[in-house]
């Protein structure tokens, strides 16, 4: 499905490259019929440029997969190329799926094992200021206390847990 493309003006063609190209012969162009009919109405003189710009022109396609030709391309080149090409790109979508849920999980693992370890410190500190209250340094364990309960808010209510996508 390749075109022979014309030479750039003022340039020789590259080796290998096909110079023979003739922008009068729109049988060589793989155009739909109803573009040939538009392209013979179009005056001889403009033609020529017309079918250069046609032969010349770039089509972009962008997905996951090649485009719809190039995998019938494929599949002509090697039978069965097409459904492999496919197969791969499912296999690798459901390995990205399952590597994503696994990093996940092991983010909320983690903020739980942090919070529990917070946790455990917090009351801890908490039990050590209720002693110290209760063998009368009452300043001291209402110092620590209140910077305990600080704390304990501090876990619980402002910390967030890692929501998907933060690194």
């Amino acid at each position: 499905m390749s075109e022979a493309l014309p030479p750039e003006e003022g340039k020789e063609p590259e080796e290998g490259g096909d110079s023979s190209f003739d922008a009068n012969d729109i049988d060589d162009l793989a155009l739909p019929e109803e573009a040939k009919q538009i392209l013979e109405a179009v005056p001889a003189p403009q033609r020529k440029a017309v079918k250069a710009l046609i032969a010349v022109s770039i089509t972009r396609f962008r997905g996951p997969l090649p485009h719809p030709d190039t995998m019938r391309a494929y599949d002509e080149i090697v039978k069965g190329s097409a459904d492999r090409i496919i197969t791969i790109f499912e296999e690798q979508s459901r390995h990205r799926m399952r590597m994503e849920e696994v990093r996940e999980n092991a983010m909320h693992r983690q903020f739980n094992k942090a919070q529990n370890s917070g946790l455990i410190v917090a009351l801890s500190f908490l039990a050590v200021a209720g002693t110290l209250v209760g063998l009368g340094h009452e300043i001291s364990g209402t110092i620590l206390g209140s910077i305990d309960l600080v704390g304990l808010v501090a876990l619980f209510v402002l910390r967030r847990p890692p929501s998907k996508g933060a690194d």
